[in-house]
């Protein structure tokens, strides 16, 4: 609490991260330090590029899946020691050393670095967001969240852009989930996807 303010920085709430983020970005502040789990980065992603400004960003691994850090290695070493890995976060925002990452977009308004979902993984995401702030283990609750979504057995109706049927309407599929990846490392490390070297 003393030393946020000397720093220029802020706390912020799952409501107002994004325009925070933005804000802050906006005043200058080009360092963002995220302590927090991928719905963080998110939000703190989101808030950077509404802002039009590069910082640098630090990650401070301690959500639920922590995707992004899994798949960057930082997990693993902030898991090993800490202590360490804090040490070298201050070093490298003081001297910072880029580590680039693609960042996408979907229609150039909604940004992400992780992967984004449509049907099953997005319909357990928001059950988990209604649930996560019951007094259980945040995996806990994903699992009932899982389960849950699994026992609803619905799919989803999507419209693919192009394709026509023998009306000459859009053909729409049935699809239980779409999934656009761009880490290798899914639901907290549960699934790995092999990284492949691709040629651009």
């Amino acid at each position: 609490q003393r030393i946020l303010p000397r720093m220029g920085g802020c706390k912020t709430s799952k409501e107002t991260t994004i325009q925070d983020v933005a804000s802050i970005c906006k005043n200058g502040f080009n360092r963002i330090l995220v302590a927090g789990g991928d719905g963080t980065l998110h939000d703190v992603i989101n808030g950077i590029f509404i802002s039009g400004t590069n910082p640098f960003l630090g990650i401070i691994p301690v959500g639920t899946g922590n995707d992004l850090a899994r798949d960057a290695g930082l997990f693993k070493i902030f898991c090993n020691n800490p202590k360490d890995y804090l040490k070298s976060l201050n070093a490298n925002l003081l001297n910072p050393a880029y580590r680039l990452h693609t960042v996408l977009s979907l229609n150039n308004e909604l940004f992400f670095s992780n992967y984004l979902g449509i049907g099953f993984d997005g319909a357990i995401i928001r059950e988990f967001h209604l649930k996560r702030f019951i007094n259980l283990p945040n995996r806990l609750i994903y699992l009932y969240c899982v389960i849950k979504t699994l026992l609803k057995g619905y799919y989803y109706k999507i419209a693919i852009p192009g394709l026509m049927n023998k009306n000459n309407t859009s053909l729409h599929k049935k699809i239980k989930q779409l999934l656009v990846l761009n880490i290798s490392s899914y639901a907290g490390g549960l699934i790995n996807i092999e990284k492949k070297k691709v040629n651009s």
